[in-house]
Parts: C-alpha cells; structure tokens; sequence
C-alpha cells in the first residue's frame, strides 16, 4: 500500500513538468510554420520624412524623419529595399542617382521602415510619395535603372501595401 502512495505521488510530480513542456513545443511548432520572412517584416513602421539630406546614389541616401512625440531622428543612412540600384560606378550609374535625387526632391514623402539593418549599418526602407502613391524601388525598376537578375530587386517586399488600398 505504501508503494502505490509513492508511485502515485511521483507520478503526478511529472505532469507539470510534461504539461509545460507539450506547451513550449506546441508554441514553437506554430512559430516554425511562419517563414523567416514573415517574422522579419512583422511589423512596419511609417514616419513622415522632414528632409532628405544626400543622396549618394540610387539606393543609398541619408534622410531626417519624424519619429514623433518631438523626437527627430537625424541624418540617417538608409538603404533602399526592394531595389538594388545601379551603382553610380557603372554605365547608367549616375542617371539612377539623378533619378532617385529628383523622386526624393519634391512632394510629400513617407518613409516605411521594419527597423532592420542591412550591410554596412544602413536602415532598409522604402519611400511612398503621399500625392502620387509611387514607391521609389517600384519607379526605379519601372524605368530599368537597377542592377539585372540581382537577388535584391523583389516586387513584393512589403506586406504594408495590402492594408493601404
């Protein structure tokens, strides 16, 4: 009789421990049927742009933005995503430089960020001209001024667009 007690009593220690484990099993097979990229542009953030400070070449430039609450974020390197522009080195590199400078230069612009960084510390964004709703990586490769067949020029890169229309 004694044996059963403690048989029984070790036995019904197991069962939290069991529990919690089916649980955090339970939480990260859901999370494993999310794809990397969907974690990654999770969350989009969109800040009004006060002035776009250089324009180094198609996809690369320094912005000032509102973060809000009389906070500025100033000078910030940013890097174009969507759009791997051709570099202002190569043949048809300055015309995608004028290009970007003209498309940032008049109207009201939106900058759309996920916060994440790419190479060299640059924060990946996409711009959104408020007047005509055109996105710059869109128009860069409208008129073929990035790089062909580069892994970085996507024509779905952000998840934003499905709840703006």
């Amino acid at each position: 009789m004694l044996r059963k007690s403690i048989t029984r009593s070790s036995r019904l220690k197991w069962i939290p421990v069991i529990l919690s484990v089916l649980l955090v099993i339970w939480v990260f097979s859901d999370q494993e049927n999310t794809t990397a990229a969907n974690k990654a542009e999770a969350f989009w953030y969109r800040y009004p742009v006060l002035s776009v400070d250089r324009v180094y070449d198609g996809d690369t430039f320094w912005l000032t933005w509102s973060a809000g609450f009389d906070q500025n974020m100033v000078k910030v390197k940013c890097r174009l995503l969507g759009s791997d522009a051709i570099e202002k080195r190569d043949l048809g590199g300055d015309v995608a430089t004028l290009f970007t400078q003209e498309f940032l230069s008049t109207g009201t612009l939106v900058v759309w960020t996920h916060g994440k960084r790419g190479n060299f510390g640059r924060v990946l964004v996409d711009i959104e001209k408020l007047e005509t709703g055109k996105w710059l990586s869109r128009e860069l490769q409208a008129v073929k001024l990035v790089k062909k067949d580069s892994q970085y020029n996507k024509q779905n890169h952000r998840p934003h667009i499905s709840y703006l229309n």
